[in-house]
């Protein structure tokens, strides 16, 4: 046949819809390989969607999976983890504790960006959450609606996304979200948190309130030249977790090097009140302590920071100094360093694993020292 010619066999039209066949098939397995390796990987895909709320509300619920109130056995823990990159083991810990229920994650700003991630989780036991939601609150009204306080209290885990710790503070603080959250924690379901979510888990929480928008976190130099600077701000006002009695949590810790704040913090806790034992917990960045129903406690890392730190400190000589002047603080501390695999012991507030240092502050000079066994 003349190439220059049209093909008028009767055989032409069949091979061009064989042609069409086999480019739509190509079509199609482009696509189910994007689905399988892409941004959409995993059950997320398949999964149904919910989105509710509005800027008017004051409150943005996103879910993925079965939007039915599934009702589970639940096992009660606590996950601090120090922020930076998420630990798988932390929501794998918290979905089995859930018995695979419905996992909340509450934020004060961002995006449902947990959710993907978290529903297509499955534990080593071949657990997986029923559902996963985001409730991002964005104002301190919508701490107030009906809607809100009925979501929290209807999870099987929550997690306490990062964020920033003062509009945590501001918008949940003495609001129905704090006495959702006691309601789970009564009720036995797992609830942990991340980097600023850490931070207002202790009973006593630095806000950061006195932080302009744009101002970069306090430092322990700042904290250590002015103990009572405007930006020292420690509340007690909000959550009252197990085991966290008296405690003060701190984010990040070796990261940014936080000792010096964190003994501004609790030298401040110990000023107004007086006798009782003052500790805080410093939790590195990708470490994070899974804390079980009796207090016991086991430090994990991600596994690109095998090193990763979790400090348990205890005030035991406050500074004299508690007027409101710039005096510098004077004080004793017991630090008890932790690493990955450690346990810990939070009812007694310690543990064999510990390395223990004596850690003094004289002004701005901050000084630790191992103990010897």
């Amino acid at each position: 046949m003349d190439p220059l010619l049209p093909d008028c066999s009767p055989s032409a039209p069949r091979r061009k819809l064989r042609t069409r066949a086999a480019i739509c098939l190509l079509i199609v397995c482009a696509m189910l390989v994007s689905i399988v390796t892409g941004p959409w990987a995993g059950r997320t895909f398949l999964a149904r969607r919910l989105v509710l709320g509005s800027a008017a509300a004051g409150y943005r619920y996103h879910l993925v999976g079965n939007p039915g109130d599934v009702v589970t056995a639940t096992r009660p823990g606590l996950v601090l983890e120090g922020g930076d990159t998420d630990i798988v083991e932390s929501f794998q810990w918290m979905i089995d504790r859930s018995g695979g229920g419905d996992f909340l994650v509450i934020r004060t700003s961002g995006t449902d960006a947990y959710n993907k991630d978290i529903f297509d989780i499955t534990t080593p036991r071949g657990q997986r959450a029923d559902s996963v939601a985001t409730l991002i609150v964005t104002s301190r009204a919508a701490s107030f609606d009906p809607f809100v306080a009925r979501t929290i209290r209807s999870a099987e885990a929550l997690w306490i996304a990062g964020g920033d710790q003062a509009m945590h503070y501001a918008r949940w603080r003495q609001s129905p979200v704090a006495d959702a959250i006691h309601d789970l924690i009564a009720r036995g379901v797992p609830v942990g948190g991340t980097s600023s979510g850490l931070a207002v888990m202790g009973e006593y929480i630095y806000t950061s309130e006195g932080d302009g928008p744009k101002e970069p976190h306090l430092t322990s130099t700042q904290a250590l030249r002015n103990p009572s600077h405007s930006r020292v701000t420690v509340r007690d006002d909000f959550l009252h977790l197990p085991f966290l009695g008296g405690a003060l949590l701190e984010p990040h810790f070796v990261q940014e090097s936080r000792y010096g704040r964190m003994a501004v913090f609790l030298n401040q806790v110990a000023a107004g009140d007086r006798g009782r034992e003052v500790r805080g917990i410093g939790i590195d960045r990708k470490t994070a302590l899974l804390v079980g129903s009796d207090g016991s406690a086991q430090v994990i890392t991600g596994p690109d920071h095998p090193h990763g730190k979790v400090i348990l400190f205890r005030l035991t000589t406050p500074s004299a100094v508690t007027d409101q002047s710039r005096a510098p603080i004077v004080a004793e501390f017991e630090a008890l360093e932790f690493h990955r695999e450690d346990t810990i012991d939070l009812l007694r507030w310690g543990g064999t694993d510990a390395t223990a240092y004596r850690m003094s502050i004289d002004g701005m000079v901050l000084k630790m020292a191992q103990q010897k066994n």
